[in-house]
């Protein structure tokens, strides 16, 4: 039968791995979330990269058609 002080350091020892088992958790969920942000971040980049290009098309297709409104008129 185990002592009254054993039982108190198995108690112990439970306790601190379960504080150490939550701290991992805790750890891997910010780096979980940071890595999120991150992908967040870069998808949004991505987005007004594109815009960019979208709206940089329709400026020379739209200066193409100004310049052959304007030679068709000479």
């Amino acid at each position: 039968q185990l002592t009254q002080a054993e039982k108190e350091r198995n108690e112990e020892l439970q306790r601190i791995s379960k504080r150490h088992r939550f701290a991992d958790d805790l750890r891997d969920q910010i780096v979980r979330h940071e890595k999120q942000k991150v992908e967040e971040r870069a998808a949004f980049f991505d987005e007004g990269v594109r815009l960019d290009e979208q709206a940089r098309l329709r400026r020379l297709r739209l200066d193409e058609i100004k310049t052959q409104k304007l030679n068709e008129l000479r």
